[in-house]
């Protein structure tokens, strides 16, 4: 990829990242099941079940990355995966495609927290 090609706030994930991003993602759900079949099993304290904000917003961002091929933290650095350049740190493009970039990375992180925090608020609804 070269900088002419590069369109911020696009892709600046390859597949190896993607698919590394998916796994990440399962991975936040299993722990997110997890969590909360442990927490319903020995009945501990509806309040506990907010813990499972944080696996669920690991899943969810894990998903979100890799199906938007955009990595939150390249892009709040300005930076795309090194296998699509010639090397790790390698800017993603001008100067001026890092804020598109780095509001691409806002809005994922903020859809990521908004299905952790509907999955979360469904769990308290459910009677334990």
């Amino acid at each position: 990829m070269t900088e002419s090609a590069y369109l911020p706030g696009q892709c600046n994930l390859g597949r190896a990242e993607i698919r590394l991003r998916y796994l990440l993602g399962w991975l936040g759900l299993a722990a997110t099941g997890s969590l909360l079949a442990a927490l319903f099993w020995f009945q501990i304290s509806d309040l506990w079940r907010l813990t499972a904000f944080f696996p669920a917003f690991g899943a969810a961002l894990g998903f979100l990355q890799a199906r938007q091929h955009f990595c939150v933290a390249y892009g709040l650095q300005g930076t795309c995966d090194p296998a699509l350049q010639r090397g790790a740190g390698t800017p993603a493009g001008p100067a001026e495609f890092l804020p598109q970039d780095r509001s691409k990375a806002w809005k994922i992180l903020g859809q990521a927290a908004a299905v952790a925090a509907v999955l979360t608020a469904a769990t308290l609804a459910i009677p334990g």
